[in-house]
């Protein structure tokens, strides 16, 4: 069937360079968090089920997927994801991306202040599994319902064994350049962007090393309809799990010897636990129509170094353990040690 594959499966979806903070599509992927301990809900992402297909000519790889979501029993919940991935001179990669995300009302009648929001049932929209149907232009035919993003990516490595890369999605927009209008509470947008130097070689061991920032503005992956259309599967972020309202500096470098491999980390991290920096936060008409940015008074920050060993001696077995030690307004240290066989 070349040039096109057909996809389906019970998986993650992940996108994007990002080696750490995926602000697009983290797929399986959860970096720990002090707060998950005081939360009820596991904090671990779920697969999800999926179809789809992927067209490939040239440099140019179009990709398109269509997946159920929960977020709460018996009340449907669809996600849509499509890019066109570029490769172009000089070993530049460039993609854009955009995401559908609804469903069905989950808060109670009469609890979301916003009337269009209010004990609405959806059902899968096929108009979004057609190839190269813009979904912000769909949106619009289909009654401007459902929570839209755009997404980009680039990825640079034109010099040997550096690589150049970010992510940026526009979750929504009052206007193009409104984008660092703090005045709406609509202009919402998340980006990583990060430098990368890999196979340093000192003897035999193999050194790599990334750097990383992360800025999430207020209001990214909520939704003013709620649960339905929040950027979430099972409650958990298709994103960051950092969340709304937040930042991070993270820095990795890693020694690889055969079939040990050992990393050390160091991080900042900001967190605004103030209305807005909450996944479920449901922004309604009497709310303030501006946003603020990592507000000094419900800010959380706090410091992480800490350290991994992996050893993995044969296809079948692998052993994992790691330390980091938390200074700030989070103070403590996470230990753990996993261990795997397969066959």
């Amino acid at each position: 069937l070349k040039p096109l594959t057909l996809l389906a499966g019970f998986d993650f979806i992940e996108y994007g360079p990002a080696r750490y903070n995926h602000v697009i599509l983290r797929g399986e992927k959860n970096n720990y968090r002090p707060w998950q301990d005081s939360s009820a809900r596991i904090s671990e992402p779920a697969p999800f089920p999926y179809f789809g297909y992927r067209f490939e000519i040239g440099p140019v790889t179009y990709t398109q997927y269509a997946a159920k979501l929960f977020e709460k029993k018996n009340a449907g919940k669809y996600f849509h994801f499509h890019d066109l991935n570029i490769r172009l001179p000089a070993r530049i990669t460039l993609g854009l991306s955009e995401t559908s995300l609804y469903g069905t009302t989950t808060e109670p009648a009469g609890t979301n202040p916003n009337h269009d929001a209010d004990s609405t049932g959806r059902e899968f929209e096929w108009a979004y599994v057609l190839p190269f149907i813009l979904y912000n232009f769909q949106e619009h035919i289909q009654g401007d319902q459902d929570n839209i993003s755009l997404a980009f990516n680039l990825s640079v490595k034109t010099i040997r064994h550096w690589e150049f890369y970010g992510e940026l999605l526009w979750d929504d927009m009052k206007t193009p350049t409104s984008m660092f209008d703090d005045s709406w509470w609509g202009n919402k947008w998340a980006t990583t962007v990060g430098i990368a130097r890999d196979s340093i070689y000192a003897g035999p061991v193999q050194l790599d090393f990334f750097t990383e920032y992360t800025r999430i503005e207020p209001w990214v992956y909520t939704h003013h309809k709620g649960g339905g259309y929040t950027y979430a599967n099972y409650a958990q972020s298709l994103g960051s799990e950092l969340g709304p309202n937040s930042q991070e500096l993270h820095t990795e470098l890693s020694a690889t010897y055969k079939f040990i491999r050992a990393t050390f980390l160091a991080g900042m991290v900001a967190k605004d636990t103030a209305f807005g920096g909450n996944l479920t936060d449901i922004h309604g008409p009497e709310d303030a129509t501006d946003k603020k940015f990592l507000a000094d008074a419900s800010t959380l920050r706090y410091q992480e170094f800490g350290a991994r060993l992996s050893v993995s001696p044969w296809n079948w077995m692998d052993f994992r353990a790691g330390y980091t030690r938390f200074f700030g307004d989070y103070e403590g240290f996470r230990a753990y040690a996993t261990g795997t066989l397969q066959w």
